[in-house]
């Protein structure tokens, strides 16, 4: 095997074992990745007919062929208001989920799933979603997730360019224009912002180890006078090092607090440090 080819499979591994780190399995690894054969000849069964009704229907508000990814994994979702929907995450090592059943709109699109619903299970589903339209995007969103999406429109990462993005997008749309802003929940209006908030860290105020992990929590020098509001995502802005986003996790006026992860033993971000809603790295370059 060429030594870039193997260097890429042995990242794609570590991605996916880091993955299953995050998703407390509680004694369900033994059948995670067991498939029966009966299953998969019926979601690509299913995949077929939602197709044909795709066709069929020629335009719609949110039928169609979804997808997203970053390189090491991707997610791949079909659905029609009669045929109901298909999925499944595949990546190095093969299928890692997939899922298929009816499909409900009340307000948000329902997927009523053949298969359990496994939450927290990185490479699985969410049996709900809100349909974004942006321009002539259309996305698909999980509700818990409405505050990432919004971050990531913050960082510069949406509208993305291609396929690789962290939120379900219409196959196509990536060359669409999105004009205007997106109709995302009037209750996290206040999240999209129209320029970026910039700050300082003024001090870090408490260093945790867990096990490999340490978090450091910092207190900005910004706050609700700024625009900032809980959950919210800062990019530290050091050209000598990569630090993780840190979240906002407390706000007053003037100041905030900001939680972020980095790898034990590393450097905490000094006072002064510039920080921004605005991220300077492309999210999948």
């Amino acid at each position: 095997m060429p030594i870039l080819a193997k260097s890429a499979r042995q990242i794609c591994v570590a991605a996916f074992v880091l993955s299953l780190l995050t998703f407390d399995l509680r004694g369900q690894s033994s059948d995670m990745f067991k498939f029966s054969k009966e299953s998969r000849e019926a979601l690509e069964k299913r995949t077929l007919v939602i197709k044909e009704e795709i066709d069929e229907l020629k335009s719609h508000p949110w039928a169609g062929e979804y997808l997203y990814g970053n390189g090491l994994s991707s997610f791949h979702l079909t659905v029609a208001p009669e045929s109901g929907f298909a999925f499944y995450s595949q990546g190095c090592i093969g299928i890692y989920g997939f899922n298929f059943g009816s499909v409900r709109k009340n307000g948000t699109l329902e997927l009523l799933l053949k298969e359990p619903h496994r939450p927290g299970d990185p490479f699985s589903i969410s049996p709900e979603l809100i349909l974004i339209s942006w321009g002539d995007r259309h996305y698909l969103v999980p509700p818990s997730e409405i505050v990432e999406f919004v971050n990531a429109i913050n960082a510069g990462f949406e509208p993305r360019k291609s396929a690789s993005g962290r939120f379900f997008l219409k196959k196509g749309d990536e060359h669409r224009p999105a004009t205007g802003s997106p109709n995302i929940p009037t209750e996290y209006a206040d999240y999209l912002l129209e320029k970026p908030i910039e700050g300082k860290v003024s001090s870090v105020r408490e260093i945790r180890h867990e096990g490999e992990k340490m978090r450091s929590s910092v207190l900005l020098n910004i706050g609700k006078a700024q625009g900032v509001r809980v959950d919210m995502r800062f990019y530290l802005q050091d050209s000598s090092r990569f630090y993780a986003p840190a979240v906002i996790t407390a706000v007053n006026d003037s100041n905030s607090v900001a939680e972020l992860v980095q790898f034990k033993d590393s450097p905490p971000p000094n006072p002064g440090l510039l920080v921004s809603t605005l991220s300077y790295h492309k999210e999948f370059e």
